[in-house]
């Protein structure tokens, strides 16, 4: 009985605990061309962008996404050397409709000379679906002295989550019930060798 007791709590454990698929999305930096100026050069950095996202989650789970900008070489081959000094930021958003992201407005941060940049994100939905977001990426170069910002467009990377299964509600209720059979199974042992000692 106690064994039973003990594989049902195990069991309930497993089943709460088991890890949530992610999805790894790889690509190189992209030229970031100029809206406002189009007579100027993009900007080239040797740069390779990557974003990890849960693919599935549990309602009212949180997840994390991270997106990281890997300086795989320096940046001395950028072009008239505009985003190699910290004046030169990478922004990010995440934008998922339907899910709470934090942070939700962007992040910045500078870029330097062959380092790694890392960003990360906490995304939770309330109830089951599938939620369609979006990852925008932004360079943002100094133009005329430092004088004006040119914002230009890098990326948006599209990408999928899906909330199923046990909300974390549910994943809480089932823990308690795992403890529980746990301590009744150890009572059921206890008391089966209580019984045979006092048999004999």
């Amino acid at each position: 009985m106690s064994i039973l007791l003990a594989s049902t709590g195990a069991a309930l454990l497993i089943l709460t605990a088991w890890p949530l698929p992610k999805r790894t999305l790889t690509s190189p930096f992209p030229p970031a061309y100029s809206l406002d100026y189009p007579g100027m050069q993009p900007v080239l950095l040797e740069r390779e962008n990557t974003i990890v996202i849960p693919e599935k989650l549990r309602a009212g789970q949180a997840g994390i996404v991270k997106f990281t900008s890997l300086g795989i070489k320096t940046d001395a081959a950028i072009i008239e050397g505009q985003a190699d000094t910290p004046s030169a930021l990478l922004e990010a958003r995440l934008e998922i409709p339907g899910m709470r992201v934090n942070p939700g407005d962007s992040v910045f941060q500078p870029v330097a000379d062959g380092v790694d940049l890392h960003y990360s994100w906490e995304i939770l939905a309330d109830v089951n679906g599938v939620y369609q977001g979006t990852l925008w990426i932004y360079l943002l170069v100094p133009v005329n002295g430092d004088q004006q910002i040119d914002r230009r467009p890098v990326q948006a990377l599209p990408f999928e989550v899906e909330t199923a299964g046990i909300p974390s509600t549910g994943v809480k209720v089932l823990h308690i019930a795992a403890c529980i059979l746990f301590v009744l199974a150890g009572i059921t042992l206890l008391k089966g060798k209580y019984t045979s000692t006092t048999a004999h």
